[in-house]
């Protein structure tokens, strides 16, 4: 299982059967035993009967498929299951095949998790192996461009980003700009 989430300070977990919260940076606590300790204490947690899957638990088969020229297939699962502030996708990009164009983002941070297969990452001039258990970060801000293209064997990844309204992509094979927060894109050369 893999967790995602963005970094908040404000962040607060409560543990109840143990009785105490995490206020970032410290546990909320008046003494005893440290709360993993507590919650061990604890026991199994009593489950009950099992109940209808909610709405924000769904199953990659159940998502939009958005498939690229190129062959690859996008499974947006962040929107699947109501995700706001972040995203998640599961990319499948057949043997050979490039997945999306070249492109670096302004204001959204990206991290990729290879599940199966190989192929290269590109970044800017330079490109790396990739296999499963491979983990790519794409900080924002670098205007480096990113891409990512399938060995002989595929390459299935998933895509975690940031969703920053006001996150500008810039795509250099096609001289293009995307306004996230407005949904526009422009070529790069009427603007200035």
């Amino acid at each position: 299982m893999l967790a995602y989430g963005q970094r908040k300070p404000q962040g607060n977990t409560v543990l109840p059967r143990a009785g105490v919260a995490w206020m970032s940076p410290s546990w909320v606590d008046v003494g005893g035993p440290h709360p993993w300790e507590r919650e061990a204490a604890a026991g199994e947690p009593d489950v009950g009967e099992s109940s209808p899957r909610p709405r924000r638990i769904a199953h990659l088969s159940t998502g939009d498929r958005y498939e690229l020229e190129t062959g690859a297939v996008d499974v947006s699962l962040g929107d699947l299951v109501g995700s706001i502030e972040t995203g998640l996708s599961h990319m499948t990009i057949p043997p050979g095949a490039e997945g999306y164009p070249p492109h670096c983002h302004s204001a959204e941070e990206g991290l990729f998790v290879v599940l199966a297969g190989s192929g290269t990452v590109t970044l800017g001039e330079e490109s790396a192996a990739v296999r499963r258990g491979s983990v790519v970060s794409r900080p924002a801000g670098t205007r480096v461009p990113h891409s990512f293209e399938a060995g002989g064997d595929g390459l299935e990844y998933l895509a975690y980003g940031t969703r920053d309204p006001n996150d500008v992509v810039y795509y250099p094979r096609t001289d293009e700009v995307r306004f996230r927060g407005v949904g526009v894109t422009l070529r790069a050369g009427k603007l200035g």
